[in-house]
């Protein structure tokens, strides 16, 4: 039933007397097609993933395209997938081969909502030239389904990473070195606040196919998301914090800021009390508020509230508003990324002190990644990440330091952050080996 379906696609695609842009949907018998297999072993690339936070359906998009719409254009995409990485003037070679954003959509579209599975070909190109070439991969990607020729998914046996083999930038002593230069700008005003982040390399044998395997297959409530620009490199999560939701002229975005390790004694009761992390909160929301005010009307801030995930605990407020105006999703993410949670404030001095404290360039980390339909949009902020580039394997993590903020709280903040992202994709850290270089610690 699958190879009829998708070889009626495929003479549908061929034959095509008007060479239109097109976009097609076939309904696919989920007993027979796995969609997760499909994409792991599909040679059309560049390929992302998304699962929105506490859904079930998952996005597996292959073949992105740059999308070139008009306001008025009449023909568009059902999903139009669109990201910013951070804005960091460092270009590096870990990040080289990723896009510097994402306004695109993808040659085929999979969803796979738990109970039904659509696959759909898109070709939104405006040349004849240009639709014709597309229509060659999206023929080769399908004749892969009909011909069941994929490769066999890598097994589900935990990695190891050793203590002694992960090596941090910064490592702890130039860390405390950083933190204590700082002072001085956290001293000229309690609001002050810069995140400072961390890039571990670890020495592992993971391959893409590993990762593409854990992320769309896990059922973690948070967000999921892969981007992986060609077959050896993607970078890939499971994030917790909300950027931009938008359904017709109402949004709500959240400030997602203070942290505790889930176990740390009475971490729920440490979290809910403490001072510094509630001051860092509401340095968020207010700077969340202050952007959107010229956007929106009826802005709101919830009161903080204790939410999990993975091994941590966060304090999260969510902020709601209404456009004024029809307002392009571009428009407001570039209103609001990156927020005081991932860069700081005020963002353009922290952004310059991120520049000289950080020897490596974030890339699409802490940067934002999500999908826009008719009348909704869903986009998250790409934290809890993990880089894979040629075999080399960078994990990232990050804390906001204040004026109220203590060196080794922060340090061991980044270690729980460390361990929470790659326990959720099933690493597992040893110290069996010999610690006299461990950087991680």
């Amino acid at each position: 039933m699958i190879a009829e379906d998708i070889a009626l696609l495929v003479s549908e695609i061929q034959k095509d007397p008007d060479n239109k842009r097109y976009e097609k949907t076939v309904i696919l018998d989920r007993q027979i097609f796995n969609p997760q297999n499909f994409f792991i072993s599909s040679s059309l690339f560049p390929k992302i993933f998304f699962k929105r936070k506490n859904s079930d359906e998952k996005i597996f998009a292959l073949g992105m395209l740059p999308c070139r719409l008009s306001p008025d254009d009449s023909f568009r995409p059902s999903v139009i997938f669109r990201g910013l990485p951070f804005p960091d003037a460092k270009t590096e070679n870990e990040w080289s081969v990723f896009p510097e954003e994402i306004d695109s959509y993808a040659l085929i579209l999979i969803r796979d909502s738990g109970n039904e599975i659509s696959l759909t070909v898109c070709n939104e190109a405006m040349t004849d030239d240009e639709r014709q070439q597309n229509s060659i991969k999206a023929v080769a990607a399908l004749r892969e389904i009909i011909g069941k020729r994929h490769f066999r998914i890598p097994s589900s046996d935990p990695e190891i990473l050793y203590s002694d083999r992960i090596t941090c930038i910064p490592a702890h002593d130039e860390y405390k070195k950083n933190f204590e230069e700082l002072k001085n700008f956290f001293f000229c005003s309690p609001d002050n606040k810069v995140v400072l982040a961390r890039r571990c390399l670890c020495n592992t044998g993971i391959t893409q196919s590993q990762i593409m395997k854990v992320i769309s297959g896990s059922e973690n409530p948070d967000y999921a998301y892969l981007i992986a620009p060609d077959s050896c490199s993607c970078y890939a999560g499971f994030s917790p914090e909300t950027l931009l939701k938008k359904s017709g002229k109402k949004i709500s975005t959240e400030a997602l800021a203070g942290t505790v390790s889930v176990n740390t004694d009475n971490a729920s009761h440490l979290l809910q009390s403490s001072v510094k992390d509630n001051h860092e909160n509401m340095i968020v929301s207010d700077w969340i508020v202050s952007r959107l005010a010229p956007l929106c009307s009826n802005i709101a801030v919830s009161d903080p509230e204790i939410i999990t995930s993975g091994e941590l605990l966060h304090i999260r407020r969510s902020v709601t508003g209404e456009l004024l105006d029809e307002t392009e999703d571009k428009e407001i993410l570039k209103a609001i990324h990156p927020t005081p949670a991932m860069a700081g404030t005020p963002l353009n001095e922290a952004l310059k002190l991120i520049g000289k404290y950080e020897k490596f360039s974030r890339g699409w980390y802490a940067g934002t990644l999500g999908i826009e339909e008719k009348n909704f949009s869903d986009y998250c902020v790409l934290i809890r990440g993990i880089l894979l580039n040629s075999g080399s394997l960078h994990i990232y993590t990050g804390s906001g330091l204040i004026c109220s903020s203590e060196c080794t709280r922060e340090w061991a903040e980044l270690n729980a952050k460390f361990r929470s992202t790659v326990g959720a994709f099933g690493f597992k850290i040893s110290d069996q080996k010999s610690e006299e270089r461990n950087e991680y610690k």
